[in-house]
């Protein structure tokens, strides 16, 4: 116990820092430059006199150069004259957009004659550009990502933590997985428990969401930078690599989410309680167009899982323990039934923190054009009873 909480509180020290540079970013560069940019709404628009328009440089301590856009102008309020250097509310030096700042320049020096907006309530405080800047775009989403991830994980953590605390406290065990739960069940009981339903394994629908929102990210960061380059071709081809990754990333979204509009096999036995050497009928049935696929196999396998940490990574090996081919079939019919051998001297099912041995039958449907179907569903295995089996549950 003082292990696991020792690496749940270095995982906090870890995890913290991100949380809180992502927070200042995401305030600091994203909110408030937009609270600052949607306040000029009641600003009042005047005429301004652009009197010096330049981009400075330098270098920063790793020899980036950097650049800033700096703009001085004369605006009149009441008969009173002011002055201002204020763009926009997202002045700040940045090594990209150099030539993008460069053209801005040239055209106020060109065209000095422009409108600037003003606060009613403070005529010294003026802006040239009201606009939400580029910054505040990037701040938002950079700080999201930063700072959103690690504290996603960081609530995860901490919650975790408080579990187990309230469990020394108290005494509670930990909880099952649904895995051992089954078999548990299971177990209790050798008699007739009625159709057995079988659920798939996977959660495709959780997986997409999760993969759109990391694609949407991904692709308004990287299409926001694009766009801030101006004719900075360098900087436009460099991000252009993100460009193309995100691309990809759309495909995958759409080629998962085709996935999600494939037929969807239910399956059940006969009964529960199944032991290894029986012999039990399974049958399955098919929600949507199923007649698009063109080949069916259906399978009982059999795998030993085991977990284990090797340094900071965690490792999951897979054994194959059986694979029978149960039908395979090029006919497909909304309702279908084979009879099923249980392997005589099969593993029984088991669920424990890192070690598992898990029993499922496996639906793979071809679909043309589409992803094909791939369905896992476990199912709890007995130990073969002690006794002699049920002449009745044995295969022929």
């Amino acid at each position: 116990m003082a292990t696991s909480s020792a690496g749940r509180g270095c995982g906090i020290l870890f995890l913290l820092p991100f949380v809180l540079i992502g927070l200042g970013v995401f305030i600091g560069l994203g909110v408030m430059p937009m609270w600052r940019s949607s306040a000029t709404a009641r600003w009042v628009e005047v005429p301004c006199t652009i009197d010096r328009a330049e981009v400075e440089t330098e270098r920063d301590s790793e020899g980036d150069l950097m650049s800033r856009l700096r703009v001085a102008y004369t605006y009149r309020v009441q008969g009173v004259e002011h002055h201002s250097e204020r763009f926009s509310f997202g002045d700040m030096w940045s090594n990209v957009g150099t030539a993008a700042l460069t053209e801005t320049a040239e055209r106020y020096r060109q065209q000095p004659a422009q409108r600037c907006w003003v606060d009613p309530a403070d005529a010294t405080s003026a802006v040239l550009d009201r606009g939400v800047p580029m910054l505040a775009w990037f701040g938002l989403l950079f700080g999201a990502i930063f700072g959103g991830i690690p504290g996603l994980i960081l609530v995860f953590v901490l919650r975790s933590w408080r579990r187990a605390r309230r469990r020394a406290a108290f005494g509670e065990a930990a909880p099952l997985s649904d895995a051992a739960k089954a078999v548990a069940n299971a177990a209790t009981s050798d008699a007739d428990t009625g159709p057995l339903r079988l659920t798939a394994s996977d959660r495709k629908g959780c997986g997409v969401i999760a993969l759109l929102g990391f694609a949407v990210v991904w692709n308004a960061v990287s299409w926001m930078g694009f766009l801030s380059m101006g004719g900075d071709w360098f900087g436009r081809i460099f991000l252009s690599l993100f460009i193309l990754i995100g691309a990809g990333l759309a495909v995958l979204v759409l080629h998962q989410f085709l996935a999600l509009l494939n037929p969807l096999p239910t399956l059940e036995f006969e009964r529960g309680g199944l032991r290894a050497g029986q012999a039990v009928t399974l049958r399955w049935s098919w929600t949507g167009n199923y007649r698009r696929i063109t080949n069916l196999r259906i399978e009982l396998i059999g795998r030993e899982e085991a977990t284990y940490r090797r340094g900071t990574d965690t490792t999951t090996d897979k054994r194959e323990l059986a694979r029978v081919v149960l039908v395979e079939s090029i006919d497909v019919d909304a309702e279908g039934s084979a009879r099923v051998r249980l392997p005589a001297d099969a593993l029984p099912s088991f669920a424990a923190a890192n070690n598992r041995v898990v029993w499922a039958i496996r639906v793979v449907g071809e679909v043309p054009r589409f992803p094909d179907v791939d369905r896992e569903f476990a199912f709890p295995l007995l130990p073969a009873a002690n006794g002699p089996l049920d002449e009745s549950t044995l295969a022929e």
